[in-house]
């Protein structure tokens, strides 16, 4: 019977997983009332995906935990400059905070976030977290002035279209 109980716990529990998977645009979140769980792949040749990166989103800050160290841990907000008219970025990077019940912290105060003028025009949000563990291939991308090289975070980050950042992120906004 002791073997079997974990069994039926992990049974119970699966419906209630797969009942807060939201398919966005770029991909699949289980989403819950103040945050979510991102997916990461195990490696960069992986197909494999492991959700266990935890986005927790509420008035005063936003925390990344996951599993795994990690080398990158930021948020970029790409939005269109009202004063402009050209699209621009501006990024946040998570600090590490601390490592507890087995999973690595990192954090930053909602104060750090982008103002009302640029939140109000943002069309992209793109969450990076890639483990200190992997070495992320580099993509080299045809640009207007010559070739650059910059690092592949596929199944290390998540983005998330306008709507889906004005509906998931409206706790930090």
């Amino acid at each position: 019977m002791k073997r079997l109980l974990p069994v039926l716990i992990a049974l119970a529990l699966l419906p209630s997983c797969t009942q807060n998977k939201q398919k966005l645009e770029y991909g699949t979140i289980l989403s819950y009332q103040n945050g979510m769980v991102l997916p990461m792949k195990e490696s960069p040749e992986s197909n494999k995906k492991d959700w266990c990166v935890e986005l927790l989103l509420d008035g005063s800050q936003v925390e990344l935990r996951s599993p795994r160290a990690l080398h990158t841990c930021y948020i970029s907000f790409a939005y269109d400059n009202p004063l402009t008219g050209a699209k621009d970025m501006t990024s946040v990077d998570l600090d590490f905070q601390d490592i507890a019940g087995g999973k690595y912290i990192y954090a930053i105060p909602k104060a750090w976030f982008p103002t009302a003028e640029i939140r109000d025009n943002i069309f992209q949000t793109v969450v990076y977290y890639a483990p200190e563990d992997v070495a992320l291939p580099m993509k080299e991308v045809e640009m207007e002035d010559g070739r650059y090289q910059f690092p592949d975070y596929t199944g290390y980050c998540f983005i998330f279209n306008r709507k889906e950042t004005r509906t998931y992120f409206s706790a930090i906004f």
